[in-house]
């Protein structure tokens, strides 16, 4: 089969529909003059001949077009072709989110199990505090009780002084471990959130007057004077009575402890600036060196060094009195000066100041 070649087609097409037109275009021009009248009767059969015939051309470059396309397509396809950069980049781009992706569960999943972990020993640590704390107050009890039974002589004279004394070396001795037992079963619900304020009416002056009566009592030997500083008019607020008592009872223990014989210990109330009502303690004692200011916050942590080295304890008060402190929503203040003393104040938010009413006019008179 002959093959068929478009291009051929349209210039043998091009050619007869030009004849047929110049053919058209002559009959019809002699018949308008009346010369001759058209053979086989009218030109419209070769006019439209001749329209067909340009159909046919135009349809005939289409298809060549079209033929040219087909081809041009078929060649780029047969190429195989060039691959994107910017495609590599991306698929690049798109395996690394997917490993840190991963690293970010994985990372997670691993905070999560030490969370868990964390909130499984701190349980067990609490439980394992309050059974032990439980446990060494029972036979405690019976020694404070003797002891003091046998200090104070109340069945009857020991028969000598060394007697006595010892038995006020332990008293002393198992009220101090009594002391740390407590401190350290109330910093541990603390910190397991297991303590629950009741909110009642505080009135400052009056725990600032019982604080300095218990400390004088028991520092009355090393001739350190507790005084009590209460700002007249300093307001009521709302707050754990039995809490507020036990942080200013440890502040002033604290700085009478760190205070050398013939020193004196402060007292304080007052109402701030803003409101909230204040309770602080300053001391004429050692002092805290200002590197130093942060790790006495942190439970268990005696500083090491020649001032510090004759006291001994946990230094369970200060870390202590501050989470008390913050769950009523307070904040807790320490400055210190190495050989000058250290001021700590507990400053309690304003809304739980209580107010007090203003005086009627004819009290205001009289």
């Amino acid at each position: 089969m002959p093959h068929f070649n478009a291009h051929c087609l349209v210039r043998a097409l091009t050619g007869l529909t030009a004849t047929l037109a110049f053919t058209c275009a002559s009959k019809a021009a002699i018949a308008a003059d009346g010369a001759i009248a058209p053979a086989g009767g009218s030109a419209l059969p070769w006019l439209g001949l001749a329209l067909v015939s340009m159909v046919a051309v135009m349809l005939g470059l289409r298809m060549q077009k079209q033929r040219a396309e087909l081809a041009q397509l078929k060649a780029d396809l047969a190429t195989p072709a060039e691959p994107d950069p910017r495609l590599a980049e991306t698929e690049a781009e798109r395996d690394k989110l997917q490993t840190e992706v991963a690293l970010l569960i994985q990372r997670a999943s691993e905070v999560a199990k030490a969370r868990d972990d964390a909130e499984a020993a701190n349980h067990a640590k609490t439980q394992f505090l309050a059974m032990m704390s439980h446990e060494l107050r029972t036979p405690l009890n019976a020694i404070l009780g003797f002891s003091e039974i046998i200090r104070s002589e109340a069945l009857g004279p020991v028969g000598s002084d060394e007697y006595r004394i010892y038995a006020a070396d332990i008293y002393t001795s198992g009220a101090h471990l009594l002391s740390v037992i407590n401190d350290l079963l109330d910093l541990a619900k603390v910190e397991s959130g297991m303590v629950d304020l009741r909110d009642e009416l505080v009135d400052p002056a009056s725990i600032v007057d019982e604080t300095v009566r218990i400390v004088s009592k028991t520092e009355a030997a090393r001739d350190i004077k507790i005084l009590s500083q209460p700002e007249p008019g300093t307001p009521n607020f709302r707050g754990d009575k039995r809490r507020m008592r036990q942080i200013l009872l440890n502040l002033a223990s604290n700085a009478a402890k760190f205070t050398a014989s013939g020193g004196s210990v402060y007292v304080r109330t007052y109402q701030s600036a803003d409101g909230g009502v204040v309770m602080e303690t300053s001391d004429t004692g050692i002092g805290i060196p200002a590197d130093d200011l942060e790790r006495v916050m942190e439970p268990f942590v005696q500083l090491d060094n020649q001032l510090t080295r004759e006291y001994h304890g946990t230094v369970l008060g200060l870390p202590l009195c501050k989470q008390l402190a913050e769950l009523h929503g307070g904040v807790f203040e320490i400055e210190s000066v190495v050989n000058e003393g250290t001021t700590v104040r507990v400053i309690m938010p304003a809304s739980r100041t209580i107010h007090r009413p203003a005086p009627k006019q004819a009290e205001v008179a009289a």
